[in-house]
Formats: structure tokens, C-alpha cells, sequence
């Protein structure tokens, strides 16, 4: 369970996409064929010894042995000398040749392994081609799921590799955008602590100025009541004065001058 998903990208907000070979040509499909000299593997890698290699030469199993253990080149050598059936008249000679020296003899078990070995191959002549093309469709088949698998995960994870570097976008972005939130807030919290401030001198100087207006009044009024004060007393001593007297008075004083 660990291991399935160690192998499968962890993330969510992807794309759903099943790994199975699909039944048309899609971008999962493995190429028919694929030129080794200009194929070049997803991402781009570079290692020493990456290749491409070039896949084995295909070759046919007839053209290299015979009887799956004789060698071709060894049936061939003997075709000349001993014609067609060289191949045939010397495995003959080998097997006689072998139990009469009674390195093998011909008991139960010997007889037991001939017919196998007959049967086998019996069933190998008729019905052998049959089974190896199966088995090569089923591992071709086999082989075609796997690299749809492998092409799936590497688009996943291309995929992954995106939303990562978009996020990462996203998070400077967003550093940013922080960033100049801190400066705003700053700016504002200077602006409105110089208004406050600015407020407060408003403030304090209102006052200041009502302080010394009431002074000024509350002077001036002090001064007029003193000259009407004054003004009343010299009034009441002129009233008190005798006014012939005083125009006698000032008669004297210019006929004097």
C-alpha cells in the first residue's frame, strides 16, 4: 500500500486520467517506431551512457540452431560432407555410439525421458508457433500498459511540476501583495497620527486664541470703566464748584497772560 502510493503522485487538483493502454492512438500510445538517433526521453536528461541503445536485432530461431542445441553453423559444416541428412546420421551415431559404451542406457527412465522429450516436441511442431505468438502479443501487450503507465505518470507529475512552480508565482505574488499591505497600513497609520497631531495644535491654538481674547476684552473693558470712572468723578468735582467763581478765575488767568 506504501509503495502504491509512493509510486503515484500525491497531490490534489490534478487531472483524473487512467493508466490503462488506450484501445485507440492517443499521447500514452509507445510509437511503432522510434529512430534512436533523434529520440530524445522526456525532461531531457543527461547522463553518460542515457543512449538511446539501439533494440537487439530481431532473428529467427531456424536461422541460428538446430533442434534448439545443435548449432546452425555446426549442421551446416556437415552438409557437405555427409549430404541433407548429415545432421540426422550423426545424432544417430552419437546415440549409439554412446550407449554402446553404456553411458546411456536404455532403462525406464531413459525410455520415460524419450517419450517426453518426443511429446514435447510433438506438441512444439503443431501447436508451437501458436504459443509463442501469444505469449510475445500478451508480453508486447504487457510491455504497451507499463509504458502508457510510465508516460501517464511522467505527465502527472509534469503536471505536478506546473502547479508547484505556479504556486510558487502565487507566493511571491502574494509576498508582494503583503508587503504592500505592511506599507499601506503604515502609511495610513502615520497619515492619521499626523492628522490627530495636527488636530491637537488646531485645538490648543483655538483655545490659546479664546485665552487671549477674554484677556484683551476683559483689559479694555478694565480700561473704559476706569475713564468712565474717571470721567464721572472729574464731572461730580466740576459739579461741585462754584461756576461764577470759576469764570472769575479764568478771567484773571487771561488778563494776566
Amino acid at each position: 500500500m506504501i509503495q502504491s502510493r509512493l509510486a503515484r503522485p500525491i497531490i490534489q487538483n490534478i487531472s483524473k486520467r487512467t493508466a490503462v493502454l488506450p484501445v485507440s492512438a492517443s499521447e500514452f500510445s509507445r510509437p511503432a517506431i522510434v529512430d534512436v538517433e533523434s529520440y530524445v526521453y522526456p525532461g531531457n536528461p543527461s547522463y553518460p551512457g542515457m543512449g538511446p541503445q539501439a533494440m537487439p536485432e530481431e532473428w529467427n530461431r531456424d536461422d541460428k540452431v538446430v533442434f534448439y542445441v545443435i548449432p546452425k553453423t555446426f549442421a551446416d559444416w556437415l552438409k557437405p560432407k555427409m549430404g541433407e541428412t548429415g545432421i540426422y546420421s550423426f545424432l544417430y551415431a552419437s546415440v549409439f555410439g554412446l550407449m554402446s559404451k553404456e553411458i546411456i542406457c536404455f532403462h525406464a527412465e531413459v525410455l520415460a525421458l524419450s517419450v517426453f522429450w518426443m511429446t514435447w516436441s510433438f506438441i512444439n511442431w503443431t501447436a508451437g508457433k501458436d504459443i509463442y505468438t501469444a505469449a510475445a502479443e500478451k508480453h508486447t501487450a504487457e510491455y504497451d500498459r507499463l509504458y502508457a503507465v510510465k508516460e501517464h505518470d511522467l505527465a502527472a507529475y509534469e503536471e505536478i511540476v506546473e502547479q508547484y512552480k505556479e504556486a510558487q508565482v502565487q507566493a511571491q505574488g502574494q509576498a508582494l501583495y503583503n508587503q504592500q499591505k505592511l506599507t499601506n497600513l503604515a502609511l495610513m497609520l502615520e497619515t492619521e497620527y499626523l492628522s490627530r497631531q495636527n488636530k491637537l495644535v488646531s485645538e490648543v491654538t483655538r483655545k490659546l486664541n479664546y485665552r487671549v481674547a477674554i484677556e484683551a476684552a476683559l483689559a479694555e473693558h478694565q480700561s473704559q470703566h476706569m475713564i468712565n470712572w474717571i470721567e464721572g468723578e472729574v464731572a461730580k468735582e466740576l459739579a461741585a464748584l462754584d461756576q461764577d467763581e470759576q469764570i472769575r478765575v479764568c478771567v484773571e488767568q487771561l488778563k494776566s497772560l
